[in-house]
Protein backbone atom coordinates (compact mmCIF):
# COMPACT_ATOMS: atom_id res chain seq x y z
CA UNK A 1 0.00 0.00 0.00
CA UNK A 2 2.16 3.57 -1.09
CA UNK A 3 1.55 6.64 0.73
CA UNK A 4 -1.11 7.80 -1.09
CA UNK A 5 -3.49 5.38 -0.20
CA UNK A 6 -2.85 5.64 3.24
CA UNK A 7 -2.86 9.23 2.99
CA UNK A 8 -6.14 9.04 1.44
CA UNK A 9 -7.95 6.15 3.65
CA UNK A 10 -6.65 8.39 6.92
CA UNK A 11 -8.59 11.27 5.41
CA UNK A 12 -11.67 9.33 5.13
CA UNK A 13 -11.55 7.92 8.58
CA UNK A 14 -10.94 11.53 10.13
CA UNK A 15 -14.12 12.90 7.63
CA UNK A 16 -15.92 9.91 9.23
CA UNK A 17 -15.08 10.59 13.10
CA UNK A 18 -16.22 14.15 12.44
CA UNK A 19 -19.72 13.31 10.81
CA UNK A 20 -20.12 10.52 13.79
CA UNK A 21 -19.40 13.12 16.15
CA UNK A 22 -21.70 16.06 14.74
CA UNK A 23 -23.89 13.86 14.18
CA UNK A 24 -23.66 12.41 18.17
CA UNK A 25 -23.46 16.52 19.62
CA UNK A 26 -26.40 17.37 17.29
CA UNK A 27 -28.49 14.67 18.77
CA UNK A 28 -27.46 15.70 22.39
CA UNK A 29 -28.37 19.24 21.87
CA UNK A 30 -31.88 18.42 20.27
CA UNK A 31 -32.24 16.50 23.54
CA UNK A 32 -31.11 19.03 25.63
CA UNK A 33 -33.23 21.32 23.66
CA UNK A 34 -36.51 19.03 24.27
CA UNK A 35 -35.20 18.83 27.71
CA UNK A 36 -35.21 22.61 28.37
CA UNK A 37 -38.76 23.24 26.38
CA UNK A 38 -40.02 20.72 28.56
CA UNK A 39 -39.08 22.59 31.50
CA UNK A 40 -40.56 25.60 30.29
CA UNK A 41 -43.63 24.28 29.09
CA UNK A 42 -47.43 23.81 30.49
CA UNK A 43 -47.07 21.66 33.55
CA UNK A 44 -44.48 23.87 35.49
CA UNK A 45 -46.24 26.01 37.06
CA UNK A 46 -45.49 28.60 34.17
CA UNK A 47 -47.60 30.76 33.49
CA UNK A 48 -46.15 32.32 30.09
CA UNK A 49 -49.18 30.75 28.19
CA UNK A 50 -48.78 33.29 25.60
CA UNK A 51 -44.82 31.95 24.74
CA UNK A 52 -45.91 28.53 25.58
CA UNK A 53 -48.96 27.67 24.33
CA UNK A 54 -49.23 28.01 20.68
CA UNK A 55 -45.27 26.02 20.63
CA UNK A 56 -47.01 23.00 22.32
CA UNK A 57 -50.23 21.09 22.17
CA UNK A 58 -52.50 24.38 21.82
CA UNK A 59 -52.67 26.06 18.69
CA UNK A 60 -53.87 29.57 20.41
CA UNK A 61 -53.79 30.80 23.94
CA UNK A 62 -54.47 33.53 26.50
CA UNK A 63 -52.54 34.80 29.32
CA UNK A 64 -53.78 33.74 32.70
CA UNK A 65 -55.87 35.59 34.22
CA UNK A 66 -57.94 34.42 38.20
CA UNK A 67 -55.60 31.04 37.98
CA UNK A 68 -57.37 30.09 34.25
CA UNK A 69 -55.99 30.37 31.00
CA UNK A 70 -58.14 29.90 27.56
CA UNK A 71 -56.57 27.85 25.26
CA UNK A 72 -57.70 26.85 21.64
CA UNK A 73 -56.96 23.55 19.64
CA UNK A 74 -58.73 22.54 16.73
CA UNK A 75 -60.63 25.99 16.30
CA UNK A 76 -62.51 25.16 19.85
CA UNK A 77 -61.52 27.00 23.08
CA UNK A 78 -61.28 25.53 26.77
CA UNK A 79 -59.48 26.36 30.09
CA UNK A 80 -56.15 25.35 31.62
CA UNK A 81 -55.09 25.85 35.29
CA UNK A 82 -51.73 26.69 36.12
CA UNK A 83 -50.40 23.15 36.17
CA UNK A 84 -51.62 22.70 32.43
CA UNK A 85 -54.50 20.65 33.25
CA UNK A 86 -57.54 21.12 31.30
CA UNK A 87 -60.28 21.85 34.17
CA UNK A 88 -62.74 23.32 31.40
CA UNK A 89 -62.81 21.07 27.71
CA UNK A 90 -62.11 22.54 24.73
CA UNK A 91 -65.63 22.70 23.32
CA UNK A 92 -66.59 27.01 23.15
CA UNK A 93 -66.02 28.65 19.35
CA UNK A 94 -65.24 32.10 21.01
CA UNK A 95 -64.12 32.93 25.22
CA UNK A 96 -63.54 35.60 27.53
CA UNK A 97 -60.84 35.58 30.31
CA UNK A 98 -62.15 35.51 33.53
CA UNK A 99 -62.74 38.18 35.43
CA UNK A 100 -64.69 38.24 38.81
CA UNK A 101 -64.92 34.41 38.52
CA UNK A 102 -66.94 34.31 35.40
CA UNK A 103 -66.50 34.15 31.72
CA UNK A 104 -68.39 34.83 28.54
CA UNK A 105 -67.90 31.94 25.95
CA UNK A 106 -69.87 31.20 22.73
CA UNK A 107 -71.21 27.73 21.57
CA UNK A 108 -73.16 26.99 18.60
CA UNK A 109 -73.37 30.48 17.86
CA UNK A 110 -74.33 32.27 20.95
CA UNK A 111 -73.02 33.19 24.11
CA UNK A 112 -73.30 32.35 27.96
CA UNK A 113 -71.43 32.45 30.88
CA UNK A 114 -69.29 29.76 32.81
CA UNK A 115 -67.72 29.76 36.54
CA UNK A 116 -64.13 28.42 36.81
CA UNK A 117 -65.63 24.93 37.47
CA UNK A 118 -67.47 25.03 33.51
CA UNK A 119 -70.85 25.76 35.46
CA UNK A 120 -73.21 27.48 33.28
CA UNK A 121 -74.28 30.72 34.72
CA UNK A 122 -76.68 31.07 31.75
CA UNK A 123 -78.43 29.51 29.65
CA UNK A 124 -76.53 30.32 25.98
CA UNK A 125 -78.62 32.71 24.49
CA UNK A 126 -77.17 36.17 23.96
CA UNK A 127 -76.32 37.57 20.55
CA UNK A 128 -73.14 39.47 22.46
CA UNK A 129 -71.58 39.03 25.73
CA UNK A 130 -68.71 40.90 27.73
CA UNK A 131 -66.49 40.54 30.66
CA UNK A 132 -68.08 41.53 34.13
CA UNK A 133 -66.84 44.79 36.17
CA UNK A 134 -68.26 45.93 39.13
CA UNK A 135 -70.35 42.88 39.11
CA UNK A 136 -72.10 43.27 36.18
CA UNK A 137 -71.86 42.22 32.56
CA UNK A 138 -73.07 43.61 29.32
CA UNK A 139 -74.95 41.25 26.86
CA UNK A 140 -76.96 41.73 24.12
CA UNK A 141 -80.09 40.30 22.13
CA UNK A 142 -81.93 41.11 19.12
CA UNK A 143 -80.07 44.23 19.23
CA UNK A 144 -80.87 45.67 22.27
CA UNK A 145 -78.44 46.11 25.42
CA UNK A 146 -78.66 45.13 29.44
CA UNK A 147 -76.52 43.78 31.85
CA UNK A 148 -76.83 40.74 33.83
CA UNK A 149 -75.70 39.94 37.71
CA UNK A 150 -73.46 37.22 38.63
CA UNK A 151 -76.10 35.27 39.16
CA UNK A 152 -77.13 35.04 35.50
CA UNK A 153 -79.98 37.29 36.57
CA UNK A 154 -80.87 40.16 33.93
CA UNK A 155 -80.77 42.44 36.86
CA UNK A 156 -80.96 45.71 34.13
CA UNK A 157 -83.59 44.63 31.32
CA UNK A 158 -81.73 44.54 27.42
CA UNK A 159 -83.81 48.02 26.41
CA UNK A 160 -80.60 50.51 25.10
CA UNK A 161 -79.56 50.44 22.07
CA UNK A 162 -75.86 50.52 23.00
CA UNK A 163 -73.99 50.39 26.65
CA UNK A 164 -70.75 50.69 28.24
CA UNK A 165 -69.10 48.87 31.25
CA UNK A 166 -69.54 50.00 34.85
CA UNK A 167 -66.97 52.65 35.78
CA UNK A 168 -67.25 53.50 39.57
CA UNK A 169 -70.54 52.82 39.76
CA UNK A 170 -72.18 54.51 36.67
CA UNK A 171 -72.72 53.31 33.05
CA UNK A 172 -73.16 54.97 29.88
CA UNK A 173 -76.27 53.89 27.72
CA UNK A 174 -77.99 54.77 24.85
CA UNK A 175 -82.01 54.98 24.35
CA UNK A 176 -84.33 56.51 21.52
CA UNK A 177 -80.63 58.24 20.33
CA UNK A 178 -79.84 60.16 23.59
CA UNK A 179 -77.24 59.27 26.47
CA UNK A 180 -77.46 58.88 29.82
CA UNK A 181 -76.00 57.36 33.30
CA UNK A 182 -77.28 54.45 35.12
CA UNK A 183 -76.14 53.03 38.84
CA UNK A 184 -75.92 49.17 39.16
CA UNK A 185 -79.21 48.76 40.04
CA UNK A 186 -80.45 50.36 36.74
CA UNK A 187 -81.94 53.33 38.08
CA UNK A 188 -81.24 56.33 35.66
CA UNK A 189 -79.31 58.81 37.76
CA UNK A 190 -78.54 60.84 35.00
CA UNK A 191 -80.84 61.49 32.33
CA UNK A 192 -80.97 60.26 28.65
CA UNK A 193 -80.65 64.07 27.17
CA UNK A 194 -77.03 63.73 25.56
CA UNK A 195 -75.20 63.38 22.08
CA UNK A 196 -72.26 62.04 23.40
CA UNK A 197 -70.65 61.17 27.04
CA UNK A 198 -68.06 59.92 28.57
CA UNK A 199 -66.45 57.64 31.50
CA UNK A 200 -66.44 58.65 34.74
CA UNK A 201 -63.33 59.06 36.21
CA UNK A 202 -62.69 60.81 39.79
CA UNK A 203 -66.39 61.74 40.68
CA UNK A 204 -66.57 63.64 37.34
CA UNK A 205 -67.18 62.68 33.30
CA UNK A 206 -67.77 64.63 30.24
CA UNK A 207 -71.05 64.76 28.55
CA UNK A 208 -71.88 67.30 25.08
CA UNK A 209 -75.36 68.21 24.22
CA UNK A 210 -76.35 70.69 20.82
CA UNK A 211 -72.28 70.85 20.42
CA UNK A 212 -71.64 72.12 24.45
CA UNK A 213 -69.33 70.03 26.38
CA UNK A 214 -70.67 69.66 29.97
CA UNK A 215 -68.69 68.68 32.80
CA UNK A 216 -71.15 66.98 35.57
CA UNK A 217 -70.50 65.09 38.59
CA UNK A 218 -72.68 61.74 39.76
CA UNK A 219 -75.16 64.01 40.69
CA UNK A 220 -76.09 65.80 37.27
CA UNK A 221 -74.92 69.21 38.18
CA UNK A 222 -73.07 70.48 35.55
CA UNK A 223 -69.44 72.13 36.86
CA UNK A 224 -68.74 73.80 33.43
CA UNK A 225 -70.15 74.39 30.38
CA UNK A 226 -68.35 75.28 26.77
CA UNK A 227 -68.69 75.44 23.78
CA UNK A 228 -67.08 72.63 21.39
CA UNK A 229 -64.88 74.95 19.66
CA UNK A 230 -63.47 76.21 23.08
CA UNK A 231 -64.15 79.38 21.81
CA UNK A 232 -66.59 80.23 24.28
CA UNK A 233 -68.17 80.17 27.52
CA UNK A 234 -71.37 79.52 28.40
CA UNK A 235 -72.94 80.50 32.05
Amino acid sequence: MNKNTKRNKSIVRMVLLLLISTILVGSNFVVRAAEIRQECCIGKNNSNVDEIGKKLQYGWSKSFREGLAAVKKAELWGYIDENGEEVIPLQYERVFSFDEGLAAVRKDGLWGYIDKKGKEITTFKYDNARAFNEGRALVEKDGLWGYIDENGEEVIPLQYEWVFAFHEGRAEVKKNGSWGYIDVNGEEVIPLQYDNEDDFHEWYASARKNDFERHIDKADRQHAKKAKNNKKTLD
